[in-house]
């Protein structure tokens, strides 16, 4: 009896935090879409983009307690905003405003990590409407 509820604790302690994780990789792909249009604002009104997020007209917790980190990279013809996890979970959710060939410009993206592409992948597939099957040469999934 003892070991049946063992069993079904770490059955539910697993499915809980891949919910969380979840929960957390949702939010993240929000904020880096409204990184990307507070980007496009700033090129709209200053012809360039923005090198840093403090220089946007929009508040990103990039505190301590937060759980993802935001970078905005403004390296023409690759301009993109990239929100990577602090815990142990590989992965990285991009919004690409500029792509060469367009291939990846305006959309929502996830990154897998090689070394867990199952994990990554699920996690990408859950925040993601429109999930594209997933690139192995680039790691990339359009997830919207």
């Amino acid at each position: 009896m003892v070991l049946i509820i063992g069993i079904l604790a770490a059955v539910a302690l697993a499915q809980y935090t891949k919910a969380i994780e979840r929960s957390r990789a949702m939010e993240a792909a929000t904020i880096v879409r409204a990184i990307a249009e507070a980007q496009r604002r700033y090129i709209l009104e200053h012809g360039e983009s923005a090198s840093t997020l403090d220089d946007l007209d929009i508040a990103v917790n990039t505190s301590a307690s937060a759980t993802f980190s935001y970078t905005l990279v403004s390296a023409p013809p690759v301009n993109h905003v990239i929100a990577i996890p602090k815990n142990s979970m590989k992965y990285s959710i991009i919004y690409f405003l500029d792509w060469p060939n367009n291939e990846y410009s305006n959309k929502l993206t996830c990154r897998v990590d090689k070394a867990h592409p199952e994990i990554s992948k699920s996690i990408c597939k859950s925040i993601g409407k429109n999930y594209k099957t997933y690139n192995p040469t680039s790691d990339i999934s359009i997830i919207d």
